[in-house]
């Protein structure tokens, strides 16, 4: 994605919604703090910030074009969410504070971005716990899942869960990422979902890996095969898997840092040959492939996925 830095940036309409739902009080907050103490959220802002400028300091043209930076583009993404997910309400405030939580933030996160892709797909949700219905609060106590969303024209719903992968050195988590070794160990991510109170409806699982991006001598992700190996202990006739549809993404823009990116984050979508609640509704996997595609792209913003 490239983006032009002129008098109105087609993008500040983005990072002004990122601005007030973080709040620019707490936003100045942030920035008191040393850097590497600070939130991940305004760090991204600062680089906002910094990469027109380092832009012209480099020409002396008045309109400069580029590719956006790691955390240009992390930004971009978490704006986007922002607006899909606000057109439809505000934000629960438990999820808000939990946005502005250093340890709360990357699972609070995550649960935007696949709320945000569901809700894309033309399908509403309802956060867990649902406090329209008289018996939320025992539903809370169960253990659900993030959301539950409904299928248009049915009285159909099914439940979406999220995980994402904490990682050190990463998204406010304290320490090193070990670059050496390279392992999606998400298997556990995927067994605790399955364990989630879905009221009986079909699960959903959405499991973000968190890995710098890295490619294979074949040139596909080098944990795609990790995810394989994973997902082939429910192609045997014995097991029923306790979801309808795993969905493993890699939203991990932030390690390039100031580096441009230039592909789209790449994702794999595992549909188990048994599942003790299917999903009945093959096109809804159609519609979640397409919005990962189009994933942390402006354009795509307001336009439901038919089909």
């Amino acid at each position: 994605m490239t983006v032009q830095f002129q008098a109105n940036p087609p993008y500040d309409g983005l990072v002004a919604k990122v601005k007030g739902t973080f709040g620019p009080h707490w936003i100045e907050k942030q920035r008191l703090v040393p850097l590497e103490a600070r939130h991940v959220v305004v760090r991204w802002l600062d680089e906002w910030n910094a990469l027109p400028e380092r832009l012209f300091a480099e020409s002396e043209v008045e309109v400069a074009e580029s590719h956006l930076s790691g955390q240009a583009q992390e930004l971009v993404a978490l704006g986007c969410d922002l607006t899909t997910l606000g057109a439809s309400g505000p934000l629960p405030s438990k999820l808000r504070n939990r946005l502005r939580d250093h340890r709360e933030y990357q699972g609070a996160r995550y649960e935007l971005a696949v709320a945000a892709m569901i809700q894309r797909c033309g399908l509403p949700i309802r956060w867990h716990p649902d406090k329209s219905i008289p018996e939320w609060r025992i539903y809370a106590a169960r253990g659900g899942p993030e959301f539950f969303a409904s299928i248009p024209g049915t009285q159909v719903r099914v439940a979406v869960e999220a995980k994402s992968r904490h990682r050190p050195g990463a998204l406010n988590v304290e320490g090193t990422l070990d670059t050496e070794a390279y392992l999606a160990d998400v298997g556990h991510l995927l067994h605790a979902a399955e364990q989630k109170d879905t009221q009986g409806c079909p699960l959903i699982v959405f499991i973000d890996l968190n890995l710098p991006d890295r490619p294979d001598v074949e040139g596909k992700p080098a944990w795609l095969h990790q995810i394989e190996v994973l997902m082939s202990a429910y192609d045997g006739p014995e097991r029923s898997a306790g979801f309808c549809l795993a969905v493993f993404t890699n939203f991990a823009w932030h390690f390039a840092g100031q580096t441009s990116v230039l592909t789209r984050p790449p994702a794999s979508l595992h549909v188990p040959k048994r599942s003790l609640r299917e999903l009945k509704y093959p096109t809804l996997v159609d519609r979640i492939h397409r919005a990962l595609e189009g994933y942390g792209v402006p354009s795509s913003e307001g336009a439901l996925l038919q089909g």
